[in-house]
């Protein structure tokens, strides 16, 4: 990271009530919130003096640009980060619209990129980094690079140093997607630091060239545009914008993994075997050479060519890494200092519904996991989550579906039923494992008959004794609180309830429809209320009761059962009513919301047996006192690889 101060001006503009061409934007503004959240923390950008500016007149904004390029000495590295609308004159020049801008007057109410280049030739500043997240972004090249277009890249007229980053070239526009709360540059910006995912050498860092690196093949993927780079006097490699992430060796080594299962039907069953094995040993040069084929750099032939080579020449144990390929020590703690899961990979069927709830698909997918010994062979089956983001919540189509659902059966149905849902927002989730199934009657039987950490268990508590593979069932948040600490005790590892954030990713495993089975669900997949289906799927069978764990036949994409329906499950945080507003804002980062809310109440998730279908939805809340017991709630756990 540099060793002078570090600035960042930030930029957003979503708003331009003096031009009525300029149709209004959604994300500029979480845009701005986003790229300071991950500027300012410590751990990641560490940039010590932020500034931000949403929907604010052009001139106190290049007011502060001014002041702080006048200001920052040649050590210091100074970030300009803009979201909004981009607009080009008849020479092409390029203009960034504030609250303030009219079409027909961009030299004086907007931002020129002409005075941006001016300002920073006249700064002593070395490190600049320009990001703008607009339409036409590439036509900032007219202002910063003289001569023709096939001329090597010219620096400053005084030697300032500026990286440029563009969301699109000098003829494109930037969109902003449907259900994204970022703009699509923003969203792979944000989501490459915190993931780590940008951090191509695995040093640790991000430079600006691992960042254009990662966000060009991101963007490229889901649309037209095309991000652009310009190093002008500086070199993108040592610009660095961020450190990686503490989920990126994880996240990376799931990703490398999953790329080497994708093509094991053309590699040699030795090969295939090694590279799995190497990933999690992070050896080099077998490394860099997954990490080609991952990035496409290399074609499956070449892999194994490359790999055999280096095979013969015995370089793997000859060769000292460099430190662009040295893997940084772990920054997340292990389950504990000496846990390291033997993981075990099952088969399982997944299964896809259409709008009436007929099989649309199914296929069968794997899982990893490993099984915990509870004492006399009772087993949990805990299944490995892999880290990733997913956006929390509801969206509004959605919510209005549950509310029209919800009027066929409720008279006083009302719309604040579903505010408890919003606003949605992005949540970064560290890898973690999860109970396959419910806790059943059995597991609770062997935890209960263990010494006492804090609170006595009962046997035997549930109301349904058809099974020991029903869930238990009649257990408050403080007896599975309970539960966890024995287990936790006896096995040396962290147990603990999910929190909403993970239960939620959990259930979707993927999805962003209601259910993770697609639009609805019926009885034949899901244990809830037949006699009250959701959407346009027919009514069904109702049983009364709870059913044997697993026994409805499919998991969801990440090999859970029974995450709708059956009984309600406990989380570990305090129940808040919405998502936003009055209670602050939840964490980003997967962790339990603790703070605020109502304190004596925690979390319900899933629906039940005895529920209508819409309650069984992903983004459906519920919430109770935390010693609550009924026969229509249960819970399961989950072992983290971060302190709980």
């Amino acid at each position: 990271m540099s060793e002078g101060r570090r600035y960042a001006i930030l930029i957003g503009s979503s708003r331009f009530d003096n031009e009525p061409k300029l149709h209004p934007l959604k994300c500029p503004e979480r845009d701005v919130d986003g790229m300071r959240e991950i500027l300012q923390a410590p751990e990641l950008g560490a940039f010590g003096e932020t500034f931000v500016f949403k929907n604010i007149e052009s001139h106190a904004v290049l007011r502060r640009i001014e002041e702080v390029l006048a200001d920052a000495s040649a050590g210091d590295q100074v970030l300009i980060y803009y979201s909004g609308h981009g607009e080009t004159d008849l020479p092409g020049l390029l203009y960034l619209a504030t609250a303030n801008t009219e079409k027909r007057t961009l030299v004086t109410t907007s931002i020129p990129v002409e005075t941006l280049r001016k300002l920073i030739e006249d700064s002593a500043c070395k490190k600049i980094i320009l990001i703008l997240d607009c339409c036409y972004g590439g036509a900032v090249k007219r202002s910063f690079i003289r001569g023709a277009v096939d001329e090597k890249l010219k620096d400053l007229a005084r030697g300032s140093g500026v990286y440029i980053l563009t969301a699109s070239t000098a003829s494109q526009t930037a969109q902003e997607r449907e259900g994204d709360d970022y703009g699509l540059l923003t969203k792979h910006i944000i989501a490459g630091i915190k993931l780590g995912e940008a951090d191509v050498n695995e040093d640790g860092l991000v430079s600006m060239d691992d960042l254009y690196g990662y966000v060009f093949a991101k963007v490229k993927s889901e649309g037209y545009q095309e991000p652009m780079r310009w190093a002008l006097n500086v070199k993108g490699e040592d610009l660095i914008i961020a450190r990686a992430s503490a989920t990126r060796g994880r996240e990376k080594r799931r990703l490398l993994s999953e790329k080497i299962i994708e093509v094991r039907d053309s590699l040699p069953r030795q090969v295939f075997v090694r590279a799995l094995q190497v990933i999690d040993e992070g050896r080099s040069p077998f490394n860099v050479l997954i990490d080609g084929l991952y990035h496409g750099r290399l074609r499956t032939g070449e892999f194994i060519e490359e790999w055999y080579r280096i095979e013969s020449a015995g370089q793997e144990e000859q060769r000292e890494p460099s430190p662009s390929q040295r893997r940084p020590p772990a920054e997340a703690p292990a389950l504990t200092p000496a846990f390291k899961p033997t993981l075990t990979s099952s088969s399982f069927e997944t299964i896809t519904l259409d709008t009436q709830g007929n099989e649309r698909s199914r296929r069968t997918v794997q899982a990893e996991f490993f099984a915990e010994d509870i004492g006399d062979g009772v087993l949990l089956e805990m299944v490995k989550i892999p880290a990733g983001e997913f956006q929390m919540g509801s969206i509004e189509d959605e919510a209005k579906e549950a509310f029209t659902n919800a009027k066929q059966y409720f008279k006083d149905v009302s719309w604040d039923w579903f505010k408890a849902e919003f606003p949605r927002h992005r949540v970064y989730i560290s890898e973690f494992y999860m109970g396959r199934f419910e806790i059943t009657r059995e597991q609770w039987r062997q935890v209960a008959l263990m010494p006492k950490v804090k609170i006595e268990l009962k046997v035997d508590p549930s109301n349904f004794k058809d099974s020991w593979r029903q869930p238990v069932e009649q257990v408050s948040w403080e007896e599975a609180v309970e539960f966890c600490e024995r287990v936790a005790k006896k096995s040396g590892k962290t147990y603990r309830l999910p929190t909403e954030a993970e239960w939620e990713y959990a259930a979707r495993a993927g999805s962003t429809t209601p259910f993770a089975f697609g639009p609805t669900i019926t009885p034949a997949i899901v244990n809830y209320d037949g006699n009250y289906p959701y959407g346009s799927a027919s009514k069904g069978v109702y049983r009364s009761k709870t059913v044997e764990v697993g026994s409805l036949g499919f998991a969801n994409a990440f090999g859970l059962y029974d995450m709708h329906g059956n009984v309600w499950e406990w989380c570990e945080d305090v129940y808040h009513n919405s998502y936003g507003g009055q209670n602050g804002a939840p964490p980003s980062d997967g962790n339990a919301w603790i703070t605020g809310g109502e304190q004596d109440k925690r979390v319900l998730r899933g629906g039940s047996w005895i529920n209508h279908g819409l309650y069984c939805r992903s983004a459906n809340r519920l919430r109770n006192v935390a010693g609550f017991r009924n026969n229509f709630i249960g819970f399961r756990v989950v072992s983290t690889a971060r302190t709980p």
